[in-house]
């Protein structure tokens, strides 16, 4: 048996990606003429459109939670297995699929600005996301009436930790007015910037008070991914804030309103590592693809 083992090092995306993964068919096809691995080929792009079309079904319809997500979507790869078994392509063929691994997206709006920085329960300590790999955007208006006073204790605090820590204090100078925000990184630097209040608008991500740099304070700095981003002291702050994480580890839904609150959090799977196997009496071909939602 002629045994062809074919690992895409190129991730497959499926839009605007199949586009150029069609070059790279072509290409494979103009060196290979043999038909069982013209039809592997075919076979695998065929696949990777088809876990998109699920990965995007789930993420309209069963986007309840990350588990519900999860576990429709593998029901629903395990029954397009099934039926191609059933099926059976030509000559003999199978095609198979297994899901690797899968990469969650939560989004999180707090939006209610006469409500503290607490989860749906009220508690004040509590973790926002588990497992975070990126951190693609995270916007904060905090408004100084719910700080404490710098030096004080108890003080509102945003905490990325994966055994070391970035950490976020956010405090109010009374004798200048200023909103104080001191930032530790992981590797245990410490800066301090100021901005006047009432109000102070953060982001976390392009790591700016108000418009104006603040050293260290991009979200995780220094501390390794997957990590923890947690509050603490959330009834020590309030304001606003907007968030999307990618995250190894389902978020979970306790901790939010389900439709509408402050905050809530909306779910989707992002994408999904994946691998296809395609076999007849000559040929064994195999791919492992990242596969994003068609829609």
């Amino acid at each position: 048996m002629l045994v062809l083992a074919a690992l895409l090092l190129a991730v497959l995306f499926v839009g605007l990606a199949m586009i150029v993964n069609a070059a790279i068919y072509t290409e494979s096809l103009a060196v290979q003429k043999d038909d069982s691995t013209q039809d592997a080929i075919q076979a695998n792009q065929h696949a990777v459109e088809t876990i998109g079309e699920h990965i995007a079904y789930v993420n309209r319809n069963h986007n309840a939670s990350h588990r519900t997500l999860g576990e429709n979507f593998t029901t629903n790869v395990g029954e397009w297995n099934q039926a191609v078994v059933a099926g059976k392509t030509k000559r003999g063929a199978y095609s198979s699929l297994s899901v690797n691994s899968i990469l969650n997206r939560t989004e999180v709006v707090h939006e209610n600005e006469s409500h503290r920085f607490a989860n749906a329960t009220g508690a004040g300590n509590w973790t926002l996301a588990g497992g975070v790999e990126t951190v693609s955007t995270y916007r904060m208006e905090v408004h100084d009436d719910a700080l404490v006073e710098t030096g004080g204790s108890q003080p509102f605090r945003i905490r990325a930790q994966n055994g070391t820590s970035w950490e976020l204090a956010v405090t109010k100078d009374s004798g200048t007015g200023e909103i104080v925000l001191t930032v530790t990184d992981g590797d245990g630097n410490v800066a301090t910037c100021r901005t006047s209040g009432p109000t102070a608008q953060l982001d976390l991500v392009a790591g700016t008070v108000d418009g104006a740099d603040c050293p260290g304070l991009e979200v995780g700095t220094g501390v390794a991914q997957p990590y923890t981003l947690a509050y603490e002291n959330g009834t020590n702050g309030r304001g606003d804030y907007d968030l999307t994480v990618l995250t190894s580890a389902r978020v979970d839904d306790g901790q939010y309103h389900a439709e509408t609150g402050s905050p809530r959090a909306t779910y989707a799977i992002d994408s999904a590592i994946v691998v296809h196997t395609y076999q007849t009496d000559d040929v064994v071909y195999t791919a492992t693809v990242v596969v994003s939602p068609d829609a």
